[in-house]
């Protein structure tokens, strides 16, 4: 069917300690025309963290360094605070359906 605008947020994950983002994946089917999306770290407070935002749409090429072409990969690498909360949210911003398989999330300990 038509894509639909929408929103998918993942449920808030608490750590004891304070943690920082080496880099975030998101998996997906082959992108094409009109694939596009937003991803947002969310702190534990409901807010977007600064330097935690994504925005990606399709873009005609072969170089998954710029993210053109067809991906079936896309990887992020925030610059962000610490934090000890963390959810991720996508917006749909999209012409063309898209299917995203997994999204992977690198996390380290960053103080106490």
């Amino acid at each position: 069917g038509a894509p639909v605008a929408g929103v998918l947020e993942t449920q808030t994950q608490l750590f004891s300690k304070r943690k920082k983002i080496k880099q975030i994946r998101v998996y997906t089917e082959p992108t094409v025309t009109g694939n596009a999306f937003n991803l947002y770290c969310i702190n534990s407070d409901g807010t977007i963290m600064t330097g935690g935002s994504l925005s990606y749409s399709f873009s005609a090429g072969s170089d998954p360094l710029t993210l053109t072409g067809a991906l079936t990969r896309i990887n992020f690498n925030p610059e962000m605070d610490a934090f000890y909360g963390l959810a991720l949210r996508f917006e749909n911003n999209g012409t063309t359906h898209m299917t995203i398989k997994k999204v992977e999330v690198d996390i380290d300990d960053s103080g106490k």
